[in-house]
């Protein structure tokens, strides 16, 4: 199979490269830049049947928003993808999408969604939980703010409930999903094997890195202040982020046909 990765200089997308690498798949990568014709050609000339898109951004800028991550690129890709007759789509979504959680990110999550089911192109749709592993975005912020300020700012009491997932994890259910038809048309929400309180999470990754920072609990009043501070000044939350940690970040046992639930084999004492 001849496959298109976007956003392969990602965390997610190095190392689904790394693992795609070993299979007999040719793999080619899309930069989020590329113009449409361009994205056409690289397209058409090599013959892409399978398009993996893991675009996308936790935080606007003034050059990168949302509608331009997360609708506007999808837009485009389904608009070659639909000349093109690409046989699958797969792309990376949120878990916590269609959960009503008003922001701005997962509002355009779903739009995005929505155009892909609403092509003509065979998808799967898949919705992770915060992703981990080695040398990661998120978690491993986590450790090094811990080494290097010896102090761990917890918003809003962190008793919310949060389910990571392994990088390994969640690149090996894209290997299944490219060689098994299953999953056709179909959206999975994965995980982690364990759900924890956030603040029982910072305290496994305190102990997984062996430091003496001290956790600081901030009530709720003050997240919120600090919270809307970061809505104009480049602080580690803002209102919508304190939103979407106030909902949790877990899979939330649901019966639909069409979303398939899983939960991973790697815990938070697999990162290295």
């Amino acid at each position: 199979m001849n496959i298109l990765v976007t956003g392969s200089t990602g965390y997610i997308g190095k190392n689904l490269i790394q693992k795609l690498a070993t299979t007999k798949h040719n793999i080619y990568e899309l930069s989020r830049n590329t113009s449409k014709d361009d994205t056409c050609n690289i397209i058409k000339n090599n013959k892409i049947t399978c398009i993996i898109n893991l675009v996308g951004i936790i935080k606007e800028t003034k050059d990168n928003t949302f509608e331009k991550s997360h609708i506007e690129f999808i837009k485009e890709l389904i608009e070659v993808g639909n000349k093109t007759h690409i046989k699958l789509f797969i792309q990376l979504s949120a878990l916590g999408v269609y959960e009503n959680i008003q922001t701005k990110y997962f509002k355009s999550k779903e739009l995005a969604e929505e155009i892909i089911k609403a092509s003509n192109i065979p998808y799967t749709i898949i919705r992770p939980s915060i992703i981990f592993g080695k040398s990661d975005s998120s978690i491993a912020m986590f450790s090094k703010i811990m080494r290097l300020t010896h102090i761990f700012p917890v918003f809003a009491g962190g008793k919310y409930l949060i389910q990571p997932v392994h990088i390994d994890d969640l690149t090996n259910l894209i290997i299944n999903i490219i060689l098994s038809s299953k999953y056709i048309n179909r959206t999975i929400e994965i995980a982690g094997p364990k759900t924890y309180m956030f603040k029982e999470m910072i305290k496994a990754i305190k102990k997984n890195n062996k430091t003496k920072a001290l956790i600081i609990s901030i009530p709720m009043f003050l997240s919120k202040l600090i919270a809307s501070l970061g809505n104009i000044a480049p602080l580690p939350i803002d209102t919508d982020r304190l939103t979407m940690l106030l909902k949790g970040n877990y899979i939330k046992r649901r019966k639909n046909n069409s979303i398939i639930q899983i939960s991973g084999t790697l815990g938070l004492e697999s990162a290295d």
